[in-house]
Parts: structure tokens; sequence; C-alpha cells
């Protein structure tokens, strides 16, 4: 069974997206470092990982939504919680571990995936999977670390709205990016620059961690430079998000649960509406 990912990346005007993956990335700045984190691997079984096999186009600097699918302020839950649940913590801190370790997160976590062996998900070792597993692996060997990230429980609102609009199984869109990406976000939150990844079908920490570095499928990579901030590459905005934000929950119609991330620098949390 196919598991899916999606990266929304945009910075400045930017924004990649790759069927089985989303991310989504946008740009009004930098920013600093976060806090540290625990490392340890999540419990539980997961399906077997097939990668997606291609992507869907539309990767030269266009994001792709569905254009009658989209948030609005009728949908807005000023109620929900800013803390993480121990699953969302989990991915936080899966994150900045291959973000603070690089080389340390290619020993434990990746390696091991070339012979198909893994804590949680037997990985595919066939396709193009390998060849992009050394890719990741030969960029996070190259890089230097970066700054860990904080929590954003605002991000943690924003990424939850869209969870629960597309989880519940409209029929308009099984996955993807609202059109109002960044109007959504921007209900909740202050930012420079912001990103989105959605993760759809992994139950665990490290599988959604691992699934969104490796890429496998994206051209671009846009959820591995959306998590490292574009370091393999040598880009200019290396380490420029501070905060993110984790929501994950069950989705109606696609393997049953999904995860999205939302990411920010020149983050801050103004006063919310009065209900």
């Amino acid at each position: 069974m196919k598991r899916i990912i999606k990266i929304c990346a945009v910075f400045a005007a930017a924004a990649v997206l790759g069927l089985g993956t989303a991310s989504c990335k946008h740009g009004h700045g930098g920013g600093g470092g976060g806090g540290g984190g625990v490392y340890s691997p999540g419990g539980g079984d997961a399906p077997v990982y097939v990668p997606s096999g291609g992507g869907d186009g539309g990767l030269s600097g266009d994001v792709h939504y569905d254009p009658n699918h989209f948030s609005s302020a009728a949908t807005t839950d000023y109620t929900t919680d800013p803390n993480p649940t121990t699953l969302e913590q989990a991915v936080l801190n899966e994150m900045n571990f291959a973000r603070a370790h690089p080389q340390l997160y290619v020993t434990q976590r990746l390696e091991p995936l070339k012979n198909g062996s893994n804590i949680h998900v037997d990985w595919s070792t066939t396709g193009t999977f390998l060849t992009t597993l050394q890719e990741c692996i030969n960029e996070m060997n190259a890089m230097s670390p970066i700054p860990e990230l904080q929590w954003g429980g605002r991000l943690k609102m924003s990424a939850m709205e869209w969870v629960t609009i597309q989880g519940a199984g409209t029929g308009l869109e099984d996955h993807g990016h609202d059109r109002n990406t960044w109007d959504r976000m921007s209900k909740y939150c202050s930012y420079n620059a912001a990103g989105e990844n959605l993760a759809y079908g992994y139950p665990t920490a490290e599988d959604i961690v691992i699934g969104l570095l490796v890429d496998d499928g994206v051209a671009n990579r846009g959820h591995r430079y959306n998590i490292l901030d574009y370091a393999p590459k040598g880009k200019d905005h290396a380490g420029q998000y501070t905060h993110a934000g984790v929501a994950y929950g069950t989705h109606a119609s696609l393997y049953n649960c999904m995860c999205a991330i939302n990411y920010a620098n020149g983050y801050s949390e103004p006063p919310l509406p009065t209900p």
C-alpha cells in the first residue's frame, strides 16, 4: 500500500508540490534556534512503504491546490489545544534529531533502511528508493548541524484546522493543501516565512519524518528541505525556521491517518479574537 507525503514548500513566491508528498514554503525573514529534544523511537506497527514512483508535475514553483477545497473563517477553531500530544511532540523531537545531529541520524535511522530493516516500517528496497535514500544520506553527512525547532502552539492550531477539514473525508479532496494555506496560518499567528508538510498513512513519528526526509518520488525534495531548511544544498536559508507545530489525526479515506506540520520564522502569537 502506498503511503503519501505531501509537502508544500514556498519561500518568497515559490512553492512545490509532489504526488505522495506535499511541502509548502512561503516567505514574507530569518530567525534563531530552538530548544533540545529527547530522541527515542516510537512504538507500534506500521504498514509496508511503497515508493510513490513519481511526482504529479507542477514542481517549477506553483503550489497546486484543489480549487474547490479551502479553509475559511467558518472553519476556524480558536479553542484547539495548542499543546502537543505525545505523538506530535515525538514528531518535533524526530525532526530536531535530524537537524541537530544529522550524521547520527544517518547512522541510527537511514543506514539501516538499505537492507530493508527498520524499527517500524519494512521500507521498500526496490525502484528508486535506494538511490533517493543514498542521496539523502550523502546530503545529511555533508551538512552542519542547524538549530532545533521550538514548539509553536499556534502553528499546531493552524495545522489541526487542516487535519480536521481534510480528515473528515468531504470528497472534495483526499490529500493536498488548501489554496488559502497562508491565510489559514495567519489567522493563528504572525510570521516572516512559513512552510507546511503533509504526510498520510504513517502511524509513528519516526516513519513520518523518515518518509519526509527521504522524499522518494518528489523531484525537488521539497519535504526534505522544509525540515532541513535547505542546508544540504548550501542555500541561503539554512536554519531559517525557528518554530514548528504538528497536528496528527484521523483521515476518513486515505490510510486512516494524516499529519500536518507548519513551520515559521519571525513567529509571534498575537491576541486571538474573543469567541
